[in-house]
């Protein structure tokens, strides 16, 4: 069995904020609020994942 480590969970993370910021991003425009909040939290969670990605190929290469 593999072991998750702290890049695996960090990817989960990321992925689980992508997608409550496109819930967040469709909820504002249902109710025509700004949806800033949502593109910003978007944003943060997409290069969240990018670094995690990139810290676990560079692990793995070690």
């Amino acid at each position: 069995m593999k072991k998750i480590n702290q890049y695996d969970i960090g990817i989960i993370f990321s992925i689980v904020g992508i997608i409550a910021s496109i819930a967040v991003i469709i909820l504002k425009l249902m109710s025509k609020d700004n949806v800033t909040v949502g593109i910003v939290l978007f944003i943060a969670c997409v290069l969240s994942l990018l670094v995690n990605i990139k810290q676990k190929k560079e692990n793995k290469s070690e």
